[in-house]
């Protein structure tokens, strides 16, 4: 959370809205608060926290210049809402169609609709009946899907360490 932010800072001032998962567990949300009250010490400025029990995550998306999340279902909600994401792990939803790297906040991609839609099509078909998983129709393709992403990870490591090259 705080590298995230502050490769954020150190390209805009832009507001930041921390929204924590409402369904973290108590150790988490410790760590979280920890974190955030790190930050407020540190001096970083523009941020605030969003406490999702009182506020949606519909409002919190109005007007948003981007969503950043981990492995949040909530990027879905993010690319659903029009809204660009950065997507910083290889195992969230919204990863292929996102940009992946926060010091890349200037410069966010943001899908034409016909490739949002097939991504929409897409984690559709991952939706499995009762009788697919009791035949293995689903487990057959989360195996291989499995391995495609081990390949996914491997080159973005790859990726990774070429940027810190770079730097």
């Amino acid at each position: 959370l705080s590298t995230c932010i502050e490769d954020i800072r150190e390209k805009t001032n832009k507001k930041i809205v921390i929204r924590p998962h409402p369904l973290s567990p108590m150790r988490e949300t410790d760590l979280f608060f920890k974190t955030v009250t790190e930050l407020y010490m540190e001096g970083v400025k523009n941020i605030e926290v969003s406490d999702s029990s009182i506020k949606s995550l519909k409002e919190d998306l109005n007007g948003a210049y981007c969503s950043v999340t981990f492995t949040s279902g909530s990027a879905v909600d993010s690319v659903m809402a029009g809204i660009p994401t950065i997507a910083t792990d290889p195992g969230n939803f919204a990863w292929d169609i996102s940009t992946n790297f926060c010091d890349e906040i200037n410069s966010i991609k943001l899908e034409e609709p016909n490739v949002v839609n097939q991504w929409l099509s897409n984690l559709a078909y991952h939706q499995w009946s009762t009788d697919e998983i009791k035949n293995g129709t689903a487990w057959k393709h989360i195996w291989e899907v499995a391995f495609h992403e081990l390949r996914h990870r491997k080159a973005q490591d790859i990726l990774k360490a070429e940027k810190g090259k770079k730097k």
